[in-house]
């Protein structure tokens, strides 16, 4: 049999070095996942659930939910222009808006489609203070 080597990294690497079948079990399974764990979609579920659980805090989740329902809505609101065509600066000042339920306007809102109102209602309901805090961090008393 010959020697391990005192510079080796893992247990892996020293496999090719032992001849006999315990000793050779032994190292290949110590600290190594298994096959099954290494393509199962469960495990990489909880890699994904343990990294987002560790890095996201209710600060970071608003300025997410803040910055991309805008985003999401306003291509929406784009995508349904209607007889008077609406730019995008022009829809995504409108979403931003709707979502901190401001009031602003760059165009007339006679002009728009019922159902580019009715995305604008929609941000209105969904980005008012009540429904953004309706999770706080210290809970309810």
């Amino acid at each position: 049999m010959m020697p391990v080597p005192r510079t080796c990294p893992t247990p892996a690497c020293c496999l090719h070095y032992t001849r006999e079948p315990a000793v050779r079990l032994a190292l290949s399974t110590r600290g190594m996942p298994s096959s099954d764990e290494q393509s199962s979609p469960e495990s990489s579920f909880h890699k994904v659930y343990s990294v987002l659980s560790n890095n996201l805090n209710f600060y970071r989740l608003h300025i997410l939910y803040l910055t991309f329902t805008p985003l999401i809505f306003s291509g929406i609101f784009y995508a349904s222009n209607g007889r008077f065509h609406i730019a995008y600066i022009d829809a995504l000042f409108n979403s931003v808006s709707a979502m901190a339920v401001c009031g602003l306007a760059s165009v007339d809102l006679s002009s728009l489609t019922a159902w580019q109102q009715t995305i604008l209602f929609l941000q209105m309901c969904i980005g008012n203070p009540v429904i953004v805090s309706w999770h706080s961090p210290g809970g309810h008393p």
